[in-house]
């Protein structure tokens, strides 16, 4: 009824306390009323009580210590992280000069859907690279499960020596590859490399190597381990 997503934890607006109340009184049932708002029928059976008690729909007043920060705090933390997307809470904490906690900034960050994730790094990727991609996933639209499994994949990957520290950054869940919250991933030369292969049977062999690869040397890996892998995994038959 109010585009609340089911089995959210959320608090109740004034607006869905009163929907449940009335809904109420034109007899649907408790179980009716919380599938219709995603909530959960104890809260529907304490509003309806709530109402017939003291015919309020308002929180009642809470106990426990007050909440260290102020509105305009609350709204200054906000605006910083949003200009400052790598800024972590006691970074706000220190810069903003706030006599809370960073646990304190952590958690109004939190209020209006702002988590610390780590940073994910884009790759360099051209135009030319994306248009081929997109024409693989088109061209292979229509294989099935059988015909994937009688693919061998092979691929190699760099291992570096140098520093490969975390980045964090604070945004909203499911926005990760946003461009405002990546870091640029530089292609990266030397050190060495491992060529591998697998197929959905498991992995097949592996070579380490060092500097270029050119094409005698990529002919030599896969003529040795690309094809001993292929008829270990399918002695005969097409591949």
């Amino acid at each position: 009824m109010f585009g609340r997503p089911s089995g959210c934890i959320d608090q109740l607006t004034t607006v869905e306390r009163a929907a449940i109340v009335t809904l109420h009184g034109v007899g649907w049932t408790g179980r009716a009323i919380a599938e219709e708002l995603h909530c959960d029928e104890r809260t529907v059976t304490r509003w309806v009580q709530r109402w017939q008690e003291t015919r309020s729909l308002e929180d009642s007043e809470r106990s426990g210590r007050p909440r260290c920060t102020t509105d305009d705090t609350d709204q200054q933390i906000g605006l910083y992280s949003a200009s400052h997307h790598e800024a972590l809470p006691r970074d706000i904490q220190r810069e903003l000069e706030l006599p809370t906690s960073a646990r304190t900034v952590r958690r109004r960050l939190c209020e209006i859907d702002l988590h610390t994730f780590v940073r994910r790094r884009e790759h360099a990727f051209t135009a030319e690279d994306l248009r081929r991609r997109i024409s693989f996933a088109e061209g292979y639209a229509h294989w099935t499960e059988a015909d994937w499994s009688r693919v061998l994949w092979s691929d190699h990957t760099l291992f570096t020596l140098d520093c490969q520290s975390r980045e964090y950054v604070v945004r909203p869940p499911g926005h990760a590859c946003d461009e405002e919250y990546l870091e640029p991933q530089e292609r990266l030369q030397g050190a060495m490399w491992l060529w591998g292969c697998f197929c959905a049977e498991g992995l097949g062999h592996a070579e380490l190597y060092e500097g270029t690869l050119n094409a005698v040397q990529y002919q030599r890996i896969l003529s040795l381990n690309l094809v001993k892998s292929a008829h270990t995994f399918w002695p005969s038959g097409q591949w």
